[in-house]
């Protein structure tokens, strides 16, 4: 047995565990392992079940490689330390992360990866699932109530999600795509599940860290790509208003890369052929491809 970072890790090589269907029985790493999801035992008086006391990162594998695995892992190891938790070091937690998707024989899926206090001792999940569909475009509606850029939670990912599971339920029952939120100061901040970009003026903008906004790591490879390639782009505050009337605006997550926006609370965004967000999305393709941990 190897201890690392309050974890204890069974050797995991995909072999080390049957592997049944992925569709019916798909395999986690849990408690040290790899075991089928169906036999996971997790105490009722784990502390991310009683309190909300976790962290999470949600990674897309491409070719069978968790994409940006040196980005996320950073965000996490900073959630961690705020949350009083610990994790594995990148490379441990890269290889239990390529040891899962084997296992469920997955090239191309959402990984999953949970920190939580534990009952007694933290507890580590691993799990790799299919990557949700997207539409082309996103409909947008806007939440009806803000988020605290000063909260203790701010810019962590963190299994305390109640704001976000509200915000995603009005979005479902609207019939939309996402749901956005300003912050306390009336300024846009985020989604529920992704950065927001707007192109005003022809410059293109984004809401700064300090509008309480989640550092997402494609938020952030967006804005290198624009540096790179001669777009201008700034992280500056503006309003769901502003956001209204963009010329362009488009939506970033790790499953979604960049999805353009169709429309916010019932108002079209104008989605104009070979614009900012088609050349991004272009750009980010072309990335992917030439390197899965940029």
């Amino acid at each position: 047995m190897r201890e690392f970072g309050g974890f204890s890790s069974k050797k995991t090589m995909a072999h080390d565990s049957p592997t049944p269907s992925p569709a019916h029985y798909p395999i986690v790493f849990c408690h040290g392992e790899l075991v089928p999801a169906s036999e996971v035992r997790i105490s009722p008086f784990d502390a991310g079940i009683e309190t909300g006391h976790g962290i999470f990162e949600t990674l897309k594998a491409i070719d069978g490689e968790p994409f940006a695995t040196t980005r996320h892992f950073y965000r996490l190891a900073h959630a961690a330390k705020i949350m009083r938790l610990t994790t594995p070091d990148e490379a441990e937690l890269t290889r239990i992360m390529k040891s899962v998707l084997d296992a469920n024989g997955l090239k191309f899926a959402r990984v999953r990866v949970t920190i939580t206090g534990g009952n007694g001792g933290q507890l580590l999940i691993v799990s790799a699932l299919g990557i949700p569909t997207y539409t082309p475009h996103a409909t947008v509606i806007t939440a009806p109530f803000t988020r605290n850029e000063c909260g203790a939670l701010v810019n962590l990912k963190t299994t305390s999600y109640g704001e976000n599971v509200v915000a995603q339920k009005l979005m479902a029952e609207a019939g939309v795509d996402e749901a956005i939120f300003a912050n306390t100061a009336g300024n846009l901040c985020e989604g529920s599940r992704t950065n927001v970009f707007a192109v005003i003026g022809g410059k293109l903008i984004t809401p700064p860290i300090e509008s309480g906004c989640l550092p997402g790591v494609t938020r952030a490879l967006t804005i290198k790509l624009a540096h790179e390639n001669g777009i201008e782009c700034a992280e500056q505050d503006f309003t769901i208003s502003d956001l209204k009337g963009a010329d362009e605006a488009f939506l970033t997550s790790s499953l979604r890369d960049i999805q353009p926006i169709e429309s916010v609370d019932g108002q079209e965004i104008p989605r104009p052929e070979g614009g900012v967000t088609d050349h991004l999305k272009t750009l980010f393709s072309e990335m992917v491809a030439a390197d899965k941990n940029p």
